[in-house]
């Protein structure tokens, strides 16, 4: 219990803290006031000083660098020669008969029931098969 407390109020101060920065323009926030009229100063505000943007470049040179000496230094790495094609023997294809499919109905003369007939649905034939 008093670590799950504990998390919580870690939790808690960290997302508090997160929302507490300057607002784009300055000041506390950029919603404006929470209470009362804006309070306008009669003098002007000093100009605020040049922003410095940050140009992360080092990181990038001293990689060039670092992959440039060591391929200087590295030994070259010689490739095995390829291995010859394998040799794919063919065999002849082989003939399968696939039996025909039968079906039966009943037959009728009359109205009087004589006996079965039976019929082809699907004849047979030779296929090939690999």
């Amino acid at each position: 219990m008093m670590k799950k407390l504990t998390m919580l109020i870690v939790v808690a101060s960290v997302c508090l803290a997160s929302f507490g920065h300057p607002g784009p323009h300055g000041g506390p926030s950029s919603r404006g006031p929470m209470h009362g009229p804006r309070i306008h100063h009669a003098l002007p505000l000093p100009p605020a000083p040049p922003r410095h943007h940050h140009h992360h470049s080092g990181p990038f040179w001293t990689g060039v660098g670092v992959g440039l000496a060591g391929s200087l230094l590295a030994s070259p790495v010689i490739a095995p020669p390829p291995l010859p094609a394998p040799v794919v023997i063919q065999a002849a294809p082989k003939r399968v008969w696939v039996p025909p499919v039968y079906c039966e109905r009943p037959i009728y003369r009359a109205g009087i029931y004589v006996g079965v007939e039976r019929y082809i649905i699907t004849p047979g034939y030779w296929t090939t098969s690999y």
